[in-house]
């Protein structure tokens, strides 16, 4: 994020754009359908099909492409998921190391899952309108 911690840093982002807060992430998810409680909840699938809704081909017509995971720790480098699910950053600071992302598991569930990884973990960015 170009080296900012800030929510809604343009980072690599166009001017005028940022990457989404995790307040972002969540107002797109219950504009499609999502309710609050599970909007807020962490660490596990929520909605019901709104990760079908998000992916390519998906209602929304976001079209968010399958992407993968560079992954950290042992597997350093190493990617994993490219046809699997589309995995993307918020701007939003959890604590330490760790930042709001999603996750929508192409393959297995139309939900989305919230959770923090470590920053060292490559993500996909999209970048959102001011």
């Amino acid at each position: 994020m170009n080296y900012s911690t800030a929510e809604g840093t343009q980072g690599i982002c166009p001017a005028g754009s940022h990457i989404p807060s995790d307040e972002n992430w969540k107002t797109l998810e219950i504009y499609l359908g999502m309710s609050q409680g599970d909007a807020d909840l962490n660490e596990e699938l929520r909605g019901t099909d709104q990760g079908a809704q998000i992916i390519s081909g998906g209602a929304s017509g976001l079209d968010f492409p399958s992407a993968g995971i560079r992954l950290d720790g042992p597997y350093s480098g190493e990617f994993s998921g490219e046809f699997s699910g589309v995995y993307a950053w918020s701007s939003t600071h959890h604590y330490y190391r760790w930042a709001y992302a999603r996750w929508v598991m192409t393959l297995s569930s139309a939900k989305v899952f919230r959770w923090d990884p470590a920053v060292e973990v490559g993500l996909s960015v999209r970048c959102l309108g001011d």
